[in-house]
């Protein structure tokens, strides 16, 4: 077998897990059909007063963002989610899924929010493909020279220890003295 096939085995599979609150005002089946209405495949169970499943597809993700346009917007939540280099967590608001409509969240919502952990050894090609950069390369490369620049400026100032004579400090506060 060739070298790049025996690879692609031995890759960690996309493993994608969901947990969602169910508060009592709700009805379970709701909040369980609005999980599903973006992960189809989802496989669902009750734990205490929360839904919690995993399945290993973001097709029906990566085509709602496709869909409604907003490609970068989820990019960016992704990136900024990212625990790590194989892990980011994100937000869904759970009425806008019960739509069938895809709204990230910065912070909770009243009900409560679909909470979704993506685990990939390869992260950042699971973003490529469901969250593809939409701008033009020019722009893609300014921002690339950007990021490089403060990535040079941040770099830690070497500080060298000079050992000091206290006889020779002395004698030169008493010149500046004068």
């Amino acid at each position: 077998m060739p070298r790049a096939i025996l690879r692609q085995r031995r890759r960690i599979a996309l493993h994608l897990t969901v947990e969602a609150p169910v508060r009592p005002s709700e009805d379970e089946t709701k909040v369980k059909q609005a999980i599903l209405n973006i992960f189809p495949d989802m496989i669902l169970r009750r734990e205490d007063d929360r839904l919690v499943g995993s399945t290993g597809s973001l097709a029906r993700l990566g085509d709602l963002l496709r869909r409604y346009r907003i490609r970068d917007a989820a990019r960016g939540q992704l990136i900024h989610g990212k625990r790590g280099d194989n892990c980011t967590v994100f937000r869904l608001n759970k009425q806008a899924a019960f739509m069938e409509r895809v709204s990230f969240s910065d912070r909770e919502a009243p009900l409560g929010d679909i909470r979704v952990r993506l685990e990939d050894d390869d992260l950042d090609r699971v973003i490529d493909q469901i969250a593809p950069d939409t701008r033009p390369r020019s722009m893609r490369l300014a921002d690339e020279r950007r990021e490089m620049a403060k990535a040079v400026s941040r770099k830690p100032k070497v500080h060298t220890r000079v050992k000091l004579d206290p006889k020779e400090l002395l004698g030169k506060v008493a010149l500046e003295e004068e």
